[in-house]
């Protein structure tokens, strides 16, 4: 088989074997983790309503931040058009890239629900499972900002599931474009060229980025 006839299904037959990868720095010269630290100081000393507001705004923009960060790196600017572009849209676009999993945007998006409502004010107990799964989701995407996949080489594993009338490459590269978006992949002297408008795009990019994180 080759690169032309994969599909994204054909990446979960290969292993990351490295590459290149490059550091996604922040336009505004500071970073989500500053503001989840500032979140945790706001009730390190005293817990009132002020202090829960105070350490709510801060974790709120560490998380968003850190949204804003991964979607600008993934293409989000080239994707998003016409289309709604709510803090919502962009965690289902996190999804769509397969960066969070189905189950962790529904869990996400029940816990910010509950929390940030503008008007009113979470208990402790709330207070302090955002911080937390705030924390999580920086600790998760971390990966992503310190080491943006720009190019990927990817071994084929011939496990003992492998089924090898498919006869897939042994090895292949897959290049992300950061910001712009594009994915070229290329093996056996062959090369392949994925538009962010081609409709395999982001099955290709969430099979992809998946492989990278496990």
């Amino acid at each position: 088989m080759n690169i032309l006839e994969m599909t994204p299904e054909h990446i979960s037959e290969y292993i990351d074997n490295g590459g290149i990868t490059s550091f996604v720095s922040s336009k505004k010269g500071v970073y989500p983790i500053s503001y989840l630290e500032y979140a945790k100081e706001d009730i390190s000393t005293e817990i009132s309503r002020r202090t829960i507001v105070n350490a709510i705004s801060n974790a709120k923009r560490a998380f968003h931040f850190q949204v804003d960060i991964i979607c600008d790196s993934f293409g989000w600017d080239k994707y998003k058009k016409n289309r709604n572009s709510g803090f919502p849209a962009k965690l289902e676009y996190l999804s769509k890239c397969g960066i969070i999993s189905p189950n962790i945007l529904l869990k996400l998006n029940r816990v910010r629900n509950t929390v940030e409502h503008e008007y009113s004010v979470p208990s402790e107990e709330e207070l302090r499972d955002y911080i937390d799964i705030v924390e999580l989701f920086l600790m998760a995407t971390k990966i992503l900002t310190d080491r943006y996949p720009a190019s990927i080489d990817f071994d084929l594993m011939q496990d003992e599931d492998y089924d090898t009338t498919l006869e897939l490459p042994e090895s292949i590269i897959a290049k992300i474009t950061m910001h712009e978006g594009g994915i070229e992949l290329s093996g056996n002297n062959e090369t392949r060229t994925i538009s962010i408008d081609d409709s395999d795009y982001y099955p290709w990019l969430a099979a992809i980025v998946s492989n990278y994180l496990r």
